[in-house]
């Protein structure tokens, strides 16, 4: 095994499979950092080399943190440490699967997740927020509902639609006026009134 040098795209690698325990393709990667193929391409080569990241046999390949790393614990705790908190905490929140939402601004974070059976997902994210909130106290706070507790605040909530459209968008869409009103029926997301 080589010795490991972090690099900044390393970084945002390790953020992102933090969260996907069983991996994520390339293509998701890159979306997931907002870098090219080719420089996510370049950090898995750099971090396959050390062990710490290990790529699927079936396809579509999937790329995944070796758990059994011995200096998996800190790499990850230095990945949460090195970017700007705002940058670790979006990259984390596109990652997971139980975030449908995200929206930032001067307040902090807004998140939508799915009720999830799958508590892996939440307490990945918890353990890396946590992780980021440890490296960076002066973190911006990151308020996480269920989807359709943020579809009530949306019906219910003055100004709480506004800020969310005003902010800048992490992750999914901003829940229509009329979602989870029960007046239609839901189809790709929009609701049909009937």
């Amino acid at each position: 095994m080589r010795g490991l040098r972090l690099s900044p795209i390393g970084t945002e690698i390790v953020l992102a499979l933090s969260q996907v325990p069983d991996g994520l393709r390339l293509t998701e990667l890159a979306t997931v950092t907002g870098s090219a193929v080719s420089s996510i391409q370049g950090g898995l080569r750099a971090l396959g080399r050390t062990g710490l990241v290990m790529r699927g046999a079936v396809r579509p390949l999937r790329y995944r943190l070796a758990s059994e790393h011995a200096g998996l614990n800190e790499v990850t705790s230095l990945a949460a440490a090195l970017p700007e908190p705002i940058d670790a905490i979006s990259i984390v929140l596109r990652a997971n699967r139980s975030v449908e939402f995200a929206s930032y601004d001067a307040l902090g974070f807004v998140v939508s997740q799915r009720p999830s059976p799958n508590t892996v997902d939440w307490s990945v994210l918890d353990e890396q927020l946590e992780r980021i909130r440890s490296a960076h106290p002066e973190s911006p706070p990151v308020l996480r509902l269920e989807s359709d507790e943020l579809d009530r605040y949306l019906r219910i909530g003055v100004g709480l639609r506004a800020r969310l459209t005003a902010g800048i968008i992490v992750k999914g869409r901003v829940p229509p006026a009329d979602a989870g009103s029960g007046n239609g029926v839901r189809t790709n997301g929009q609701q049909m009134i009937g």
